[in-house]
């Protein structure tokens, strides 16, 4: 499972996020799922706490638009 630290979005810190897969059962089947794990006050200490992890913001680039739209779903 990759993890990634980025600037929180408040710009206070940093929050450290675990992204996977959504499920099966999901109306998002298939696309990243992006976790929120953490929050570290530094850098330096996300680093440390999440050593294999990947600094930098990433988006989930998810979309709905294989919804049907009737909203059968």
């Amino acid at each position: 499972m990759e993890t990634t630290i980025e600037q929180a979005k408040d710009g206070n810190g940093f929050s450290v996020y675990e992204w996977s897969t959504y499920p099966r059962h999901s109306v998002l089947a298939g696309q990243d799922q992006k976790r929120y794990i953490a929050h570290c006050d530094t850098l330096a200490e996300a680093k440390r706490s999440h050593p294999n992890a990947t600094e930098g913001y990433r988006d989930a680039c998810n979309t709905f638009n294989h919804l049907s739209a009737e909203g059968d779903y």
